[in-house]
């Protein structure tokens, strides 16, 4: 036991330690630097002497932090090696420089729209995101890390949305709305997405459905599932009744 050895002495009072978790800090042998962000966006590399590697109750790891930041700095936690990627194509100094280190600034992160907030990680990864790796999306520009994020992002929007600003995912929404408005994307049946091949015309109305068996359900019981079609559907296949009815008169 600890107590048992040579020397032992309990530990008195705890105090405060500056510390910061052990993914903001990026190492060589000679060095450790963490990246602070002095204006939104905008970064700067701390070299900093670091205290041994800790762990509280919880599990969580965190180094000390003995010299080089103050008390309410705001450190990059992911995506501080994209950053310092950034800054060594630059030629600025980085993790591997150390002349000027504290003094360079970055600022990797563009604003997506003058309009919006400014978007700075990557809606899949989480990643600060590269200015040259965006795609556009329903009008609006949304950036990524890498490219790859943006086929995940295209084959799952909804559950990337959310991570975006605010203001983007408004004008998002508003558009895939507008494209709604027009257009059958739901199988009446199922609540599965429809595919384009798989459709019958119900009183000279197309809908689209996510199966084949989905268009015998729906001929079986048509009114059961016509109110789960698109309004600007059930008006079209309404007027054709009214002029089937009329032309019966």
């Amino acid at each position: 036991p600890l107590e048992s050895l040579p020397g032992y002495t309990a530990p008195s009072d705890s105090e405060a330690v500056l510390a910061v978790p052990r993914e903001a800090v990026l190492q060589t042998g000679e060095r450790a630097l963490v990246y602070v962000e002095s204006d939104p966006g905008v970064y700067r590399g701390v070299e900093v002497t670091l205290g041994t590697l800790a762990q509280d109750e919880t599990g969580f790891h965190y180094y000390p932090v003995l010299t080089g930041l103050r008390d309410g700095d705001t450190v990059v936690v992911r995506g501080g090696f994209v950053i310092d990627s950034q800054m060594q194509l630059a030629g600025k100094p980085s993790l591997f420089t150390a002349r000027g280190l504290n003094s360079s600034v970055a600022s990797p992160t563009p604003s997506t729209n003058l309009d919006t907030d400014r978007q700075t990680h990557c809606p899949v990864m989480g990643s600060l995101i590269d200015p040259e790796v965006y795609i556009d999306y329903k009008g609006v520009k949304v950036y990524f890390c890498c490219w790859g994020c943006d086929d995940k992002f295209i084959a799952n929007p909804d559950e990337y949305l959310p991570r975006l600003p605010q203001p983007m995912r408004k004008k998002i929404t508003q558009a895939l709305a507008l494209d709604n408005e027009n257009k059958q994307v739901i199988c009446p049946v199922m609540d599965n997405e429809v595919v384009e091949d798989v459709y019958t015309d119900y009183m000279g109305v197309r809908v689209y459905f996510c199966c084949k068996p989905c268009i015998e359900k729906f001929n079986d019981a048509p009114d059961r599932y016509i109110l789960k079609l698109p309004a600007f559907l059930q008006r079209q296949i309404e007027e054709a009744r009214v002029a089937q009815e009329d032309g019966h008169d």
